[in-house]
């Protein structure tokens, strides 16, 4: 068992104050969001061993920490890549906690800076359209914006040989079709 901190509002806008004068606010924000990244990188690693309401109860306090990481790294001022990395990483806690709309928010802020991007990174475009096809198939159904995601999904993980990623993407687009008839 775990004892989870949490400041008080008056006490976090205090310290926010504090590290905006004392020109430490973007760095302490930038090591905030890798170490969400951390955690959400090791949450992806346990989701597939550990019982579901364990995994939840060792993650879900971690969710506003990762809402405020994920709001400075997809903001104006934030580390986009950072951001994107997180998104693409937090996939699971959304899903555990039934989230997925907020998720899908957070998806679309993503791929909108991946695509602003000089170099796109084609592993995490095909984990954004995959997050982007599970979300839409689960709060939309089989609409078209679900099928151009798994479908995109699919040429990104073949031009990318990632096995995984194409079983993953004809996997959800044939949840898809199979709901469709």
């Amino acid at each position: 068992d775990e004892m989870v901190y949490r400041l008080l509002d008056i006490t976090r806008t205090y310290a926010l104050e504090k590290l905006s004068v004392a020109d430490e606010l973007a760095i302490t924000r930038e090591r905030h969001a890798e170490r969400c990244l951390a955690l959400m990188n090791q949450a992806q690693d346990d989701w597939e061993i550990t019982a579901t309401q364990v995994w939840i109860d060792r993650y879900a306090a971690v969710r506003e920490d990762s809402r405020a990481a994920l709001d400075w790294g997809l903001g104006d001022g934030g580390v986009h890549l950072l951001g994107i990395r997180l998104t693409v990483s937090a996939m699971p806690l959304w899903q555990e906690l039934s989230l997925l709309r907020e998720h899908g928010l957070y998806v679309g802020k993503a791929l909108l800076r991946l695509g602003q991007s000089s170099a796109p990174s084609q592993r995490l475009h095909m984990a954004l359209q995959l997050a982007l096809g599970s979300f839409s198939y689960h709060a939309q159904g089989g609409t078209p914006q679900t099928i151009e995601a798994f479908t995109c999904a699919r040429r990104l993980a073949e031009a990318g040989k990632d096995l995984a990623g194409q079983l993953r993407a004809v996997s959800g687009h044939m949840a898809v079709n199979l709901c469709c008839g």
